[in-house]
């Protein structure tokens, strides 16, 4: 959801995000971002039942002491809120350590372009990244949001050693930052290291329980190993907390569980309320879900659009075809790959691609590649209904509890 510049009113926003009071307001500059001297920032709490202002305030700064100003900014409008909900001034405000504008700027072109969910969003955040934490090698976020975008690039090339690297950096520097063991925790995850990733995300949501990232993750793995009453509520609250980034996070235990009619229904829903931009969060679950309920023709429609969307090869999703009853046109989808490289996505769509066509031994061949190459595109196994096929043969049972998704 992206509430800039909406049109919406108060009472409207609170309602879809759920809360009784929102922060908003202005900020301007002189000049450009890089190149600002001042900055005014007009913030305004507003009681969203109604739309009563709470509390509002001007601050004049120079623009090197806009961390400063933000730290200040939070501290009185968490006091309004503590007085509107006579909480007796109670009130904790957690802080992060400082970066110049320059470096904050790049942290959050990085942790936008990561949220993008395609390949090449995750390589311009990288480049912002590097860059950021160039400039300010001290500064935890850029190093820990760094990690998330390596840890992404990583499921193509196989290569997660950067997305550790970075990810323990933020920790050594920050170990009580969430953002730094999320991190931690979800490269852990790419490694198969799933204990301690587990122990990671507990850690970072008792650090900052409005991290949203380490619910979505810490419910992400937890359906991975079939623990959705677990990973529901982690999920949900990962929605509520990162929209942008979390909407599809209750679809994991929908689809895991088979609620496929409820899961049409929320796709749908979330593709009529949120912009295309966002689109490709849900079209791929929109198209499992109808897949699995025999409406072929409107589900592969809606797979080209996810394809569209995050620009990936024909072969992540030449399964789906097959398990509609296209054969011909799934295999044309391989065909058409030729000799070009695979990377992991593209090699665990081939063993998909033979398995719902029913080439068993080829499938569990190519398993058996990804599983000597420790790929993390396996740890989707025990979830991912594209797999079913396989599922009554005890080879498979077998491959995911030596991966570590079951015990």
């Amino acid at each position: 959801m992206e509430f800039r510049g909406t049109q919406k009113r108060f009472r409207d926003v609170g309602q879809e995000l759920k809360v009784d009071y929102l922060l908003t307001g202005t900020i301007q500059w002189d000049g450009r971002i890089g190149n600002a001297s001042k900055v005014r920032v007009s913030p305004e709490l507003v009681r969203v039942e109604d739309e009563a202002s709470r509390w509002q305030q001007s601050y004049d700064r120079p623009f090197g002491d806009v961390f400063a100003l933000q730290s200040e900014i939070a501290k009185q409008a968490g006091l309004a809120l503590s007085g509107a909900l006579d909480l007796g001034g109670r009130v904790e405000i957690s802080t992060t350590r400082a970066t110049n504008p320059e470096v904050y700027t790049l942290y959050l072109k990085g942790r936008a372009a990561a949220f993008e969910l395609t390949r090449e969003g995750d390589t311009r955040a990288q480049t912002y990244l590097q860059r950021a934490v160039r400039l300010d090698p001290a500064y935890a976020p850029a190093w820990a949001m760094l990690a998330h975008a390596q840890n992404d690039l990583g499921a193509y090339t196989g290569d997660f050693a950067p997305a550790r690297a970075s990810a323990e950096k933020a920790v050594s520097l920050d170990s009580t930052s969430a953002e730094a063991l999320t991190a931690l925790a979800r490269v852990e995850r790419s490694y198969w290291e799933f204990t301690r990733a587990e122990e990671h995300f507990k850690q970072a949501m008792a650090r900052d329980p409005n991290h949203g990232l380490a619910y979505g993750f810490a419910g992400q793995l937890l359906s991975f190993r079939g623990r959705y009453d677990e990973a529901r509520p982690l999920l949900q609250r990962a929605a509520e907390l990162e929209p942008l980034f979390w909407g599809d996070g209750p679809f994991y235990p929908l689809l895991g569980q088979g609620q496929y009619q409820e899961a049409i229904r929320l796709a749908r829903s979330r593709l009529a309320a949120d912009s295309a931009d966002n689109g490709n969060l849900y079209w791929e679950y929109l198209g499992r879900a109808l897949l699995e309920t025999g409406q072929v023709d409107e589900a592969l429609r809606a797979f080209e659009k996810e394809r569209a969307a995050k620009s990936r090869s024909a072969l992540v999703y030449a399964w789906a075809w097959a398990r509609a009853g296209r054969a011909d046109s799934a295999r044309k989808f391989l065909q058409a790959f030729g000799n070009r490289p695979m990377n992991g996505y593209d090699q665990a769509g081939v063993a998909r691609l033979y398995a719902n066509l029913g080439q068993m031994d080829s499938a569990f061949a190519w398993l058996d590649r990804l599983y000597t190459r420790r790929s993390s595109q396996l740890i989707w196994l025990n979830w991912d209904r594209a797999w079913l096929p396989l599922r009554s043969d005890p080879r498979f049972n077998d491959l995911i509890k030596r991966i570590g998704l079951i015990e």
